[in-house]
């Protein structure tokens, strides 16, 4: 039975690549003017051009480099809005190729460092697909091996569009579980199942790691042994390409996402904010917290500033600036739309954006346009 694959695309005035005028990158310099600029609430996501497309599920997306894009996590697929008017560029959504009357499993959407095209995991039915989705239109897509194990993460390679990347881990239900891997897979329109290329994932082979930081965007990977040693990982190669010992074991943190050059963490206690410089091993306690939770963390690209969002179990946004240490309250985040913790946080490379996820929606904080 051939399966119906629905995926449109709305191209917007100017066409799909026509560009907003980018916001200031944040820095320490005007952090002070951080923002809301918007909210894209879940009902914009019904566009006069589509039969009532699925809703968002959650507020979990992949913000584009450049931040100019948003790829939520929808029913089958993904939904793309324009950070900076809210509107629908594209859609790409499956349903089940067994029960026609559900929809697919989504699992994860990266990203090309180009921030016109996008890669989707997909759970269909028993077999995962990844899906490489260009702004323009184009589709290709590829069969995720199923003897490597269960897909979980996946990644575009930041030097060949055609390729890219997942992560696997050991599929209970399968009859050859796999393993930990990272599977290499072309994604063009003469890609064959003899494309893929394996090797073991480098962190969860570090035994004497305790420690995987969560929310580090591959290809990066961070690690923590029980005596405070931080590794930095390429999950491309399998390799460490940094470690520093701290005096305290992190077990939260944000690695830059421009360089991935630091490392802004706390500790298991959230006693202080600290900045790890993995280029020269320097690590400094930046402020106290208290003991104070934060949901995220994150680096401008100059790592000149640091921002902390919902910390201490309020809607609250802090910047420290990284030279000084001084503390800037910049106000909570709108709540209208978040009946629960954030589901995901994330600043765009260049710095310019920061996106909030929730339930309700999405709001977008960038430096005022009077600067």
């Amino acid at each position: 039975m051939r399966v119906f694959l629905w995926v449109m695309f709305a191209i917007f005035a100017g066409g799909v690549f026509a560009q907003a005028a980018t916001p200031p990158t944040i820095t320490a310099d005007n952090v002070r003017s951080l923002t809301l600029a918007r909210i894209v609430t879940m009902d914009t996501f019904t566009p006069a051009e589509a039969e009532h497309p699925p809703q968002p599920l959650s507020g979990w997306f992949a913000l584009s480099p450049d931040g100019q894009y948003a790829a939520t996590i929808v029913a089958g697929g993904t939904t793309v809005f324009n950070t900076a008017d809210g509107r629908i560029v594209a859609q790409l959504v499956r349903r089940d190729p067994v029960e026609l009357d559900r929809w697919s499993t989504a699992i994860d959407v990266d990203w090309s460092d180009a921030s016109d095209h996008y890669a989707l995991l997909l759970r269909e039915g028993e077999t995962n697909v990844v899906y490489v989705a260009g702004l323009d239109g184009t589709i290709h897509q590829q069969t995720a091996p199923a003897e490597y194990g269960m897909p979980v993460r996946v990644w575009i390679d930041a030097e060949d569009t055609g390729t890219v990347w997942i992560e696997t881990i050991p599929d209970p239900s399968a009859e050859a579980p796999g393993g930990h891997n990272v599977v290499r897979l072309t994604v063009t329109d003469d890609a064959t199942d003899g494309d893929p290329q394996a090797i073991p994932t480098g962190p969860e082979a570090d035994f004497d790691s305790v420690v995987r930081i969560g929310r580090i965007l591959p290809p990066r990977a961070i690690t923590a042994t029980f005596n405070g040693t931080v590794r930095l990982w390429d999950l491309q190669t399998g390799e460490v390409t940094a470690e520093v010992t701290l005096p305290v074991l992190p077990t939260f943190g944000r690695v830059n996402e421009t360089n991935g050059e630091q490392f802004a963490w706390r500790d298991e206690f959230s006693e202080a904010l600290h900045l790890l410089d993995f280029t020269t091993g320097e690590d400094r306690v930046i402020a106290p917290l208290h003991g104070e939770y934060v949901q995220a963390l994150l680096l401008t690209p100059d790592a000149d500033v640091i921002l902390a969002v919902h910390r201490g179990y309020t809607p609250d946004i802090t910047a420290w600036i990284s030279a000084t240490g001084e503390e800037i309250a910049l106000g909570d985040y709108e709540t209208s739309i978040c009946s629960r913790v954030p589901d995901m946080i994330q600043l765009a490379h260049d710095g310019a954006r920061l996106v909030i996820g929730c339930d309700g929606g999405f709001q977008v904080w960038e430096i005022a346009a009077d600067l």
